[in-house]
């Protein structure tokens, strides 16, 4: 449709349109080759707005973590404090944690842990020195490595993480996969 709409080949539209795929842009690519482009609007590379039914153009602001390693003796409190501020400051509420929250435990990062030997007292450190701001929600993914250790056993880390961390009154953690 797009194609014909204007007056290219196919090949040329499916080209431009995995070419805003790789760029970025917030396109679903269906099964038979087709795309979804209905409520998709590029604005500038990297940037795009998303316009719902309610045809109102609507943005959404969020925060990245990843790579914290919490229980590390080389963890840094300091700059993950410093940017929960500034997602603060900035007014996000919606942050993603991309895996390695913890550091895990293995015979060779032993010696860097800062907590006693076990999951759940990495855990409860976690919850401990996890920032804190009113309206902030942290969202978690896991990775195979640092807490994925655990999952090679055939444990569910993540939801038990949530499930202590609820015990605890935080309710600002939320596990996703």
């Amino acid at each position: 449709s797009l194609a014909k709409e204007l007056g290219v080949p196919t090949s040329q539209a499916r080209e431009t349109v995995d070419s805003m795929i790789n760029d970025g842009a917030l396109i679903t690519k269906l099964t038979g080759g087709v795309y979804d482009l209905k409520h998709v609007e590029a604005l500038e590379p990297g940037f795009f707005s998303v316009q719902g039914d309610s045809k109102e153009k609507w943005t959404h602001v969020f925060g990245i973590t990843t790579d914290n390693h919490l229980c590390n003796k080389h963890s840094r409190l300091d700059i993950l404090n410093a940017a929960y501020q500034t997602f603060a400051d900035e007014g996000i509420t919606t942050v993603f944690n991309l895996g390695n929250w913890i550091d895990g435990e293995a015979r060779f990062n032993k010696g860097e842990l800062v907590t006693a030997p076990g999951m759940e007292n990495q855990f409860n450190y976690l919850i401990d020195k996890w920032p804190v701001h009113d309206g902030i929600v942290t969202h978690f993914i896991a990775g195979d490595d640092h807490e994925g250790w655990w999952m090679k056993e055939g444990f569910n880390f993540g939801a038990y993480l949530m499930y202590l961390a609820k015990e605890q009154g935080r309710t600002d953690l939320n596990y996703i996969g």
